[in-house]
């Protein structure tokens, strides 16, 4: 539910912003940036916060959630950078029959999930060494 009520308030605010889009000179890969990151980072987020809740972690899941969210965003725009300033690539100049909107967003999200994974995968080995070593105190 949180998922749907983010996107649909995105999806409304971007009505707006594609109005004020005519007047100011923003390329396009902009709009796509200002929509996409914080998407990817909310869902990102709110995903990585119900497996270390479902994990038993109650007490870490909004700091794992957080950190998550913010390293797939991260990583989300790191790859679109790296595509557009570096390879050229860039949203609203398709090369016909070399990239697309859909292609980019494919390669973003994949750097988006190496990133956010690669930062659960290691809060959940944090927080299972901090678990062990808090046990073996209490014996």
């Amino acid at each position: 539910i949180p998922t749907f009520i983010v996107t649909i308030s995105l999806g409304l605010s971007l009505s707006t912003i594609t109005a004020f889009g005519y007047t100011l000179p923003f390329r396009y890969t902009y709009y796509y940036l200002l929509f996409f990151i914080p998407l990817i980072g909310i869902v990102t987020g709110i995903n990585a916060r119900v497996v270390s809740g479902k994990l038993g972690l109650q007490e870490l899941k909004n700091k794992i959630g957080r950190n998550v969210g913010f390293a797939a965003a991260l990583g989300f725009l790191i790859v679109t950078l790296i595509l557009q300033f570096v390879l050229g690539w860039e949203v609203g100049k398709p090369v016909p029959g070399k990239y697309e909107m859909l292609t980019l967003l494919h390669y973003c999200n994949i750097g988006a999930a190496l990133v956010g994974g690669s930062v659960l995968g290691r809060e959940l080995v944090k927080s299972e060494s901090n678990m062990e070593s808090t046990a073996s105190a209490n014996q």
